[in-house]
């Protein structure tokens, strides 16, 4: 089916064959069967324990991807192929096509719809009648008869002001019993990152929207609005302010991203997978 549908919108295709089947019947003999165009790419992945296939497959398509250059990846074969190909295409920032579609005909986007009015109702109406509001829509929806409309909700970063219009907040310190800092609340999370790794955390315009923008203009919401501490802004007398972004403690929220006045930090998937672990939860 993916094939004839690529046939018949004119979309280019090339095929990758992972190799981890290299009889007949069950490789060439597919493509012999359904008439599908012979792959451009046959990894010769083998036979092997499920992380070594894995882990080849992930290397290999990482380098096709990257040589190849495509405008989005589909992924279809079994649970290997699949999770190499998933994060290879991640990691290159390559739009995964199916995933999309998936999600939105699976039991997470049905879910989705039924709450979808309940934060705009609460933002609009209050805590009281939103609640309410929200609470009727929602169990309208689980009855398949919710309201035909889709509330409008604003952008969490646009409803940020600027610093000067209001009186800075002295936060009490951590009693070490019933709150605690950050970085000991980090460690709760197990997180872990390799220290060499690239940082996933992309900051578009270091000096124009950073420093002069989210510094200078909204005192750096960044090293608070962040659960883990990953932004300070260092300020020696004397000398620049200096951005320092501490990846290795991300829990992965997210929060940057959505929260950015500028919308200049982008969070992408880490290399290698790391990130925040939950082991007591």
């Amino acid at each position: 089916p993916m094939e004839r549908a690529f046939l018949n919108v004119g979309a280019a295709h090339r095929t990758i064959h992972t190799g981890q089947h290299y009889d007949h019947a069950m490789s060439e003999g597919f493509f012999e069967t359904l008439g599908i165009e012979p792959p451009t790419w046959n990894l010769g992945v083998g036979s092997g324990n499920h992380g070594a296939q894995t882990g080849t497959m992930l290397a290999e398509i990482e380098k096709v991807l990257i040589d190849a250059d495509p405008d989005c990846v589909v992924v279809y074969g079994d649970t290997n192929s699949t999770l190499a190909a998933a994060i290879a295409a991640g990691s290159e920032h390559t739009e995964l096509m199916d995933y999309d579609a998936a999600v939105r005909d699976s039991w997470i986007a049905d879910e989705l719809k039924k709450v979808k009015n309940a934060q705009p109702a609460v933002a609009k109406w209050g805590e009281d009648l939103g609640t309410v509001i929200a609470g009727i829509d929602m169990w309208m929806r689980t009855l398949k008869i919710g309201l035909p409309i889709t509330m409008k909700h604003h952008r969490d970063y646009e409803m940020l002001e600027r610093a000067d219009n209001f009186k800075p907040i002295a936060y009490p310190k951590p009693d070490g019993v019933l709150s605690f800092d950050r970085l000991t609340n980090v460690s709760f999370s197990y997180t872990n990152h390799a220290e060499d790794q690239p940082c996933h955390l992309k900051v578009a315009d270091m000096q124009l929207q950073q420093r002069e923008s989210e510094l200078e203009v909204f005192a750096g919401p960044s090293a608070r609005y962040c659960p883990a501490g990953v932004y300070e802004w260092i300020l020696e007398e004397g000398a620049e302010p200096k951005f320092q972004i501490n990846s290795q403690n991300c829990i992965h929220c997210k929060t940057c991203d959505i929260k950015d006045p500028n919308q200049n930090i982008t969070w992408v998937t880490p290399e290698g997978g790391g990130g925040p672990n939950y082991p007591n939860m």
